[in-house]
């Protein structure tokens, strides 16, 4: 009996692994060819900043429709920090 992983099978596993490997990473490497990915890995990430999760603390909030006070828990929000880099081409680019 063969392999399950032969052939087509092989091809096609390797393609959706590839895909969720992009994915995960945020970058589109699937579509680059390997020498452009040896001369330059991550070309779209550099020079741009990075994104992170802070933590917020519990507090109280208000349901101005209720008129009542509701506790909001601690929780994450994505937060970006930009480089020094993009923050000098965004404002050269207002400047224009």
């Amino acid at each position: 009996m063969a392999n399950a992983f032969d052939g087509k099978s092989k091809q096609i596993l390797s393609a959706l692994f590839g895909l969720a490997v992009g994915d995960a990473l945020g970058v589109p490497v699937e579509f680059k060819s390997r020498s452009s990915l040896k001369r330059n890995p991550v070309e779209g990430m550099r020079e741009f900043g990075t994104f992170l999760l802070k933590k917020r603390a519990e507090k109280k909030g208000s349901n101005i429709k209720m008129g009542t006070s509701v506790k909001i828990p601690a929780h994450f929000v994505p937060a970006f920090k930009p480089c020094k880099e993009f923050i000098e081409l965004v404002k050269k680019s207002i400047a224009l």
